[in-house]
């Protein structure tokens, strides 16, 4: 039997809103820096990295995991429940894990977006290695 006392649970839910907290606030400082502190030779740079920031929206993504759908690992078992907002209202868990699984996936795919975008920018035009213009 697999059992997680309420302080216990209450004690991993600090944990979260903690790291919640000083991430948000990372995150932010971080966007402010980008759009504010950024020199204008490294402007395509700096498309890419909002992109990360904004457009895949970092901060929504601990929202979703942290805030809303609040998700505590039985270990060692490979089982977890969720008791955040969402599951209180009713969407299913599948709902909830898929939203952020996508998340998840569209921030990769930024990330390796723009170290690919930088890497090509340091190759010479005749390397075989280069993608294209």
């Amino acid at each position: 039997e697999i059992f997680l006392s309420l302080e216990a649970q209450r004690s991993f839910f600090l944990a979260l809103r903690i790291i919640f907290c000083i991430s948000t606030v990372l995150h932010l400082i971080s966007l402010f820096f980008l759009c504010k502190h950024s020199s204008p030779s490294q402007i395509v740079w700096r498309n890419y990295m909002l992109n990360i920031h904004v457009y895949m929206w970092i901060i929504a993504l601990d929202v979703n995991l942290e805030l809303l759908l609040e998700p505590v690992p039985l270990f060692p078992a490979p089982a977890g429940y969720m008791t955040g907002v969402l599951c209180r209202i009713g969407v299913p868990v599948q709902v909830g894990a898929g939203v952020g699984m996508l998340m998840i996936c569209n921030l990769a795919v930024a990330i390796i977006l723009c170290v690919l975008h930088r890497h090509q920018t340091i190759l010479m035009s005749n390397s075989k290695f280069r993608l294209g213009k």
